[in-house]
């Protein structure tokens, strides 16, 4: 989950500065295997060095509101088997180092009366903190008691990932602490309400070395320097390593430039977009190739001529039989563009609630609110592209990206319906993907 919201706070956010000593959290091994300089400027914030931007948008607090929900569905389950469950709430203890001890002794009490399910567990040894969705007793494991337990977490992903493993396996080492043995099994409930399991002693090792590293990095912070990764695009930190790649004229900004190229431009005293728009291809270290030194360097050209006031640039590529907009066929009167718009954490399966086509200049929406008018919708859609097809028999369905025709292809599966009308379509090749054209 994003968070979770106890006694009117809010756990799992960053590194925190808790009775004057730093505190870090099982989200914290996560952003800092993501971006070291994203660490760096959450323990600035925590010591009050620089004023933290707001962590939450409206799609953030989607998820988390989704999140809640779906962990209290999974807990419904639980008393639905007749299981006895212990929920520990942090929020009822004093704010600080006390009530997290005091929190981690009412989990440590939940255990040893042998509830089935503690929820919320929080386990706190002075440095690190955490609280697991779910301990699971497993009365054929024994350890400081005739049984022990498991940790399992509640997750809206459909599939189990690396960061949840790595939250978990957190939890796990300070409860082998705790109940005097490890546990067996970190267990991820995915949205689609499966438990699936993996063995803790596969991650126990490389758990503990991440963590380790981190509270050095904790204890004696490096000087570290935002470079683009993946975790940029849900980062609160993100507005201000923009402006400073900004402010720098950092390669990062040049569109498609890997890093490993920045890194051997740097080096060879090629360090800003502007000097690499002044550079020649054959300037550029030989170890990037001919090619890619002349898009880089006539890609960073286009940008310092735009950024100047010169407006949108461009530069027309040779053509390539097979390549760009040589994969698109003749246009055809009948021509359909065709979107799908989806949550996929709505439900087991997600729910996509928008179909768009725009054909013959026109615009039609079929939407849908529950499995029911999905259903509904998607044999609308169906029945128009075959419609559309009968009327032109040249006709292609543009798509971006291969989303529409996957989810065509579940929906058929998933409602046994429309599956021959939806085979003709991807046979007859009349879907056109826009996306492998760009």
């Amino acid at each position: 989950m994003v968070g979770r919201a106890v006694g009117g706070r809010r756990y799992g956010r960053a590194v925190q500065l808790v009775d004057g000593e730093l505190v870090v959290g099982a989200t914290d091994l996560t952003r800092f295997l993501a971006c070291r300089h994203l660490t760096r400027l959450d323990l600035e914030a925590a010591l009050g060095r620089r004023s933290a931007p707001p962590e939450a948008d409206e799609a953030l607090e989607a998820l988390f509101r989704r999140g809640l929900e779906h962990e209290r569905a999974h807990l419904a389950t639980l008393r639905a088997r007749g299981l006895r469950i212990v929920e520990i709430d942090v929020g009822s203890h004093p704010p600080g180092r006390e009530g997290l001890r005091a929190a981690e002794a009412e989990t440590v009490a939940a255990m040893a009366a042998g509830a089935d399910v503690v929820c919320q567990a929080t386990f706190f040894d002075e440095a690190w903190r955490g609280h697991a969705d779910l301990l699971l007793r497993r009365p054929d494991r024994p350890g400081r008691w005739p049984w022990s337990y498991d940790v399992a977490d509640t997750k809206l992903a459909r599939r189990m990932t690396v960061a949840a493993l790595l939250q978990m396996a957190a939890y796990a080492e300070r409860l082998t602490v705790l109940q005097g043995v490890p546990p067996e099994r970190l267990i991820v409930v995915t949205g689609d309400g499966v438990e699936r399991s993996y063995p803790y002693d596969r991650c126990a090792t490389y758990a503990r070395g991440v963590r380790d590293e981190l509270l050095a990095f904790v204890a004696d912070p490096p000087v570290t320097t935002p470079e683009p990764v993946r975790h940029c695009a849900q980062c609160r930190w993100r507005s201000d390593c923009r402006d400073r790649w900004a402010a720098e004229d950092r390669l990062s900004l040049v569109a498609r430039m890997r890093p490993a190229q920045a890194r051997a431009l740097q080096e060879a005293g090629i360090g800003t977009v502007a000097a690499l728009a002044a550079a020649e291809p054959a300037d550029l270290p030989s170890g990037i190739g001919a090619g890619a030194a002349d898009r880089l360097v006539a890609q960073a050209r286009l940008q310092v001529l735009e950024r100047g006031g010169a407006g949108p640039q461009h530069r027309l590529l040779p053509p390539e039989p097979g390549r760009g907009l040589a994969l698109l066929p003749a246009p055809s009167p009948g021509d359909v563009f065709f979107d799908i718009e989806g949550d996929p954490f709505v439900g087991a399966h997600g729910l996509e609630y928008l179909f768009g086509v725009v054909s013959g200049g026109e615009y039609t929406g079929f939407w849908a609110t529950d499995p029911t008018a999905e259903k509904a919708a998607f044999e609308a859609l169906v029945d128009h592209l075959t419609a559309a097809w009968a009327a032109d028999p040249d006709l292609h369905v543009y798509h971006y990206a291969p989303y529409e025709p996957t989810r065509l292809k579940a929906l058929a599966g998933r409602y046994d319906s429309r599956v021959e009308q939806v085979d003709r379509l991807l046979r007859g090749q009349r879907l056109v993907d826009l996306y492998t054209v760009v």
